[in-house]
């Protein structure tokens, strides 16, 4: 790893690990993912016998200063919704109307394809998502779940049938290269910035349609059993 130059793996240590995990001004849940790499590094040491001791047994990340995160959570309000539903072309209107109305991450509403919906019975099958153009298993057993389906979500899908069901694949399509979306970020650079400068609304990032779809839900007296705006 960059973060250690030409250090011999044999000297890696929990000292120099700590050493560096201490410059990080972030919370714990992100140093988590940070450590993902190196772990993986030690753990293929440890089995070549590089290491007597796995270092990480001598580190507790509770022990660190804890960061306060910056994250604000903001909401679209309805006028928003509107504004941004509006001036949409038809396909980026569908991807987002669906994204409002299920509260559906990103990388779960691009990996719904046409077999996982039922529009008579109105449920979408959650069974997949997509990220930098892979498949990959959603985060959590109850990741994997059947979403009954909003009217706004349902007319969504509908409209959207005109476009790609034909091809019996994804649902949603980048209407610009006329292929599926290969990840969130795509996402926010082709689709959701331009849509809110061409709106005139104020930024906010993608996770942001999570956090409207809970705030409609409160609004209603209603929030989906088990959903969770914060969850990455």
């Amino acid at each position: 790893m960059p973060a250690f130059g030409k250090l011999p793996i044999v000297e890696l240590n929990a000292g120099i690990i700590w050493d560096w995990l201490s410059k990080f001004s972030c919370q714990r849940k992100t140093l988590v993912n940070v450590l993902t790499p190196l772990r993986s590094i030690v753990a293929d040491a440890l089995i070549y016998g590089y290491f007597d001791k796995n270092p990480f047994n001598f580190i507790n990340l509770k022990r660190l200063k804890k960061v306060k995160s910056s994250y604000v959570v903001k909401p679209l309000n309805l006028r928003e919704i509107q504004s941004l539903l509006s001036t949409a072309e038809p396909q980026i209107k569908n991807l987002f109307q669906f994204a409002f109305y299920t509260g559906l991450r990103i990388s779960e509403l691009i990996g719904l394809r046409w077999e996982d919906v039922d529009l008579a019975a109105g449920f979408a099958h959650i069974r997949r998502c997509v990220v930098k153009g892979e498949i990959t298993s959603l985060k959590t057993k109850s990741s994997y779940r059947l979403v009954q389906l909003l009217p706004s979500a349902l007319s969504a899908l509908i409209a959207q049938k005109y476009h790609t069901y034909a091809k019996k694949s994804y649902v949603f399509f980048n209407p610009r290269q006329y292929r599926s979306w290969q990840g969130s970020e795509e996402v926010r650079r082709r689709a959701w910035v331009p849509l809110l400068n061409k709106a005139g609304i104020e930024y906010r990032n993608l996770y942001q349609t999570r956090h409207t779809y809970a705030s409609m839900m409160v609004s209603g007296g209603v929030l989906p059993l088990g959903f969770q705006p914060n969850g990455a």
